[in-house]
């Protein structure tokens, strides 16, 4: 018995070794990506959290080798306990980062808000929160110009500094800090074709003056609703006294299901809201929310007291269809574009606006000189001048 036992371990040992083998390369072909982004972020994290929350990754892919190792090993409790220590560092920080991560509610009285219903949530647990918002769009940077044809590494790294200038300005702001980010719901989107209606950022400015407020719904392009967008819209509400609500759906593709429905959504709640204006609202797109601003304007033209359209993806058939040119008689819209778009070239943009003037449209453009799809990051300050002046005149 003795011996058959023996000859059993002899046996089960290379076979129990083979398998960890085998589920540690897996392991490890797995991990590449992951290693490789832990490693950016870890490197261009702009945040503290950013960074611990790399370190977290980075310790905790350790663990599984190290078990593998101590199979092999001739010091085998030696590397269990540095095993051990990573797993426990690993878990130590990703408690930290939790801990640090904002709980998504504003206080009582906050001007900004962020607010979920129907079947969104803020999930303070999800990747998307752990990691500050800034570090994702710094990491996009940094990665997406391998699959974007349109984002050169010059365009890329112009807007890396965009990026950090409008969200070290927004983190000097406690009220901004605590909402979190609702990019969950992009990726969500990306991976799996689930875009939920039912969240909107909103913000009334503090000193705006009694009564009922003009309002700007403002929808989102690609990737997502970031909080760096209602960062740039706070200065143009406090310059013109509007509120700003920006509803999410997504990765920003309103042409799908559910899209106008967000709009819709965001439009019930204005005409509930005591300090809002329904007969005062203006709906504004950045690039392909721009197509869902042609939609909704299209859909409900008498829901709207303006349209403006920011390096936009502008859809004539849905303007000019229907009943929206007699609907929209002397109403405002406003479009702003780069000349060095390469996304929505200005040839583009300039012939649609021609197209709505022949229809009896008025329609006011501004170009700027030198600048691409991204300047409502690029030239904010004058973005902002020029909305608010706008939406002071309309």
């Amino acid at each position: 018995m003795w011996a058959m036992d023996a000859e059993g371990e002899q046996v089960t040992r290379p076979v129990l070794r083979a398998v960890l083998g085998v589920a540690v390369g897996l392991h490890m072909l797995a991990a590449v990506p992951v290693l490789a982004l832990a490693g950016l972020l870890l490197v261009h994290a702009a945040t503290g959290r950013g960074r611990l929350f790399a370190v977290a990754v980075l310790a905790g892919l350790c663990v599984p080798v190290l078990l593998w190792l101590a199979s092999r090993a001739g010091r085998r409790w030696a590397v269990l306990k540095a095993a051990a220590a990573c797993g426990g560092l690993s878990l130590l920080l990703l408690v930290v980062v939790y801990v640090l991560t904002p709980d998504g509610a504003a206080r009582p009285g906050a001007s900004v808000r962020s607010c979920y219903s129907g079947a969104t949530a803020y999930r303070r647990s999800s990747l998307t929160n752990l990691v500050p918002e800034e570090d994702q769009l710094l990491l996009g940077t940094r990665v997406m110009p391998a699959a974007d044809r349109l984002l050169d590494r010059a365009a890329a790294a112009e807007l890396r500094e965009n990026v950090r200038a409008v969200y070290a300005e927004m983190g000097r702001s406690p009220e901004f800090e605590r909402l979190g980010s609702v990019l969950d719901q992009s990726y969500r989107d990306v991976l799996f074709g689930k875009a939920a209606v039912g969240h909107f950022y909103e913000y009334i400015p503090a000193k705006a003056p009694a009564g009922r407020l003009p309002v700007v719904i403002f929808l989102h392009g690609s990737l997502g609703n970031f909080k760096g967008y209602l960062w740039v819209w706070k200065r143009i509400a406090d310059q013109s006294g509007v509120a700003v609500v920006a509803p999410t759906f997504g990765a920003g593709n309103w042409d799908r299901p559910g899209g106008m429905d967000a709009v819709d959504h965001a439009l019930r709640y204005c005409a509930s809201h005591p300090r809002m204006d329904p007969s005062r609202i203006h709906l504004a797109g950045l690039s392909n929310g721009g197509r869902g601003v042609c939609l909704a304007a299209n859909r409900s033209p008498e829901a709207y007291r303006g349209l403006m359209l920011i390096s936009p993806v502008i859809d004539e058939q849905a303007l000019l269809a229907g009943c929206f040119a007699a609907a929209w008689k002397d109403k405002p819209i406003l479009i702003i574009h780069g000349a060095d778009d390469n996304r929505v070239p200005a040839p583009q943009v300039r012939e649609a606006a021609e197209s709505l003037r022949a229809a009896g449209l008025r329609v006011e453009t501004r170009c700027w000189e030198g600048q691409c799809h991204f300047l409502f990051f690029a030239v904010r300050d004058q973005v902002q001048d020029r909305i608010a002046d706008w939406l002071k005149h309309n």
